[in-house]
Parts: C-alpha cells; structure tokens; sequence
C-alpha cells in the first residue's frame, strides 16, 4: 500500500478530464483485473488488497481513467481506511473514483462502485439516512440496467442500515426475507451475508425463522447438510 500512496500522491482529479482513453490492450488489462477482483472478493481472498493496488498503480502508470479503474480507486478508498484509518484519504478517493463514474453511462461497474463508495466508506461521515438513499438509488439502478447480480450489493447494505437505523424489527424481517428470496436468485454471495443479518434480528426477536433454508434447493434440507456444504465449499459466512 505503501507504494501506491507514494504513486498517487502527485495525482489530481483533472488528469481524469484529460486522458480519457487508452489502447485496447489496456483496456483488456483491466477489464481481466476486474473480473479477478470480483472473484477474489467472493470467495473472501486475502489477495484482494494486493489485487486492488497493483491495479491502481497500473491505472496510474498506463495514465488510464476510464470507468474500470474506479473500481481501484474505490477499493484503495475503503483500504485506506481499514488499513491506515485515514477516512479523510478514504473520502478523498471515493471522490475521485465518482469522479471517473461521471465520465461514462451506467454500467455493472457503476453499481459496483457506488456500493463500496456510500456502503464502506461514505458512510463513516454521510448520515446513514443519505447513505440508505444512496445504496437504494444503486440497487434501484442496476435493476434498470440489467445488473441484477450487481444489484444486489447495495441492496444487502441497506437492510442492514435499515436495523441500525432501528426500524421496526417485525418490518425489517418481513423485508428481508423478500431480498433472500431475490438474492438466492441473483447472487448467492450476498444471500450468504444477509442470512447472518436475519440470524441477527431473529435473536432480537426471539424467533427462529429457519434463513438458512433459502439455500435447501441446492444443498439439502436440513442444517447437516447445509453445514457439510459450506464447510466443502469454504463457505466460510454460513459456518
């Protein structure tokens, strides 16, 4: 991280307006470093930091702005706050990586974007009231677009917003077991995530509303299964 902070410190958001453009092999560079990334963050890799600067640091480089480099500029946005604690860094690079979203029509990568900028590092300075709205536009936008799997990042986060936010429990659990159903469809990962937040509520509520049963069509119909799957599949979230 270290050296990619030293690369970025001569940067300024106008270089953005002026190059806007590279080959395509650069292009295809990045477009290969998305899809790892993508991988790397589903199945929880310890690499995506890694991943994240090296990107960065070519986009920096190579020159290159175009809309598959913000998702570098958001990763280094969010790690400059986890790893150094410096949100107002973090802050910095969620604008330049918007910045880049700007300058090209909506996409996945846009939905993306916007959920680790307003769900992972806005959110530390942005009221969460403007950050449910925020992850809602999102989701609301890919589903326009056709970013379904995309979609469903922003609307994990804002359920879990929602339960900060203390909205009523009852309400709450009646939305999300809606989103489950939705995710199981859309993207298996984020399901996984939000089985945690309904375990969550379902203690607050003293109940026990079975979430990990969204997933019984594809890996069995009771909790052994369920559990020798996971523990297969590294399934670390339903351990």
């Amino acid at each position: 991280m270290a050296a990619t902070t030293r690369l970025a410190s001569g940067f300024r958001v106008e270089q953005i307006r002026k190059v806007q453009s590279r080959g395509r092999h650069v292009r295809n560079v990045f477009q290969l470093f998305i899809r790892t990334i993508v991988a790397t963050f589903s199945l929880s890799s310890p690499y995506l930091p890694c991943l994240s600067f090296v990107m960065m640091q070519y986009s920096l480089q190579n020159e290159f702005y175009g809309i598959e480099t913000s998702v570098a500029f958001a990763n280094f946005a969010y790690f400059n706050i986890v790893m150094k604690q410096d949100y107002i860094g973090g802050q910095h690079w969620a604008t330049v990586a918007l910045e880049i979203l700007n300058q090209a029509p909506p996409s996945s990568i846009t939905v993306r974007v916007n959920w680790i900028i307003h769900g992972l590092v806005m959110v530390w300075s942005v009221p969460l009231k403007e950050t449910k709205r925020k992850l809602f536009d999102a989701y609301q936008l890919g589903m326009k677009i056709g970013a379904f799997s995309a979609s469903m990042y922003p609307l994990c986060f804002c359920s879990r917003i929602a339960l900060l936010e203390g909205e009523n429990l009852t309400l709450l659990s009646q939305s999300v077991t809606l989103d489950l159903k939705m995710m199981a469809k859309y993207n298996r990962h984020c399901a996984k995530l939000v089985v945690l937040d309904m375990l969550m509520i379902d203690e607050l509520r003293g109940i026990d509303s079975k979430p990990f049963y969204i997933f019984k069509d594809s890996i069995g119909n009771d909790d052994k299964d369920i559990m020798n799957n996971a523990q297969m599949n590294h399934d670390y979230y339903l351990l």
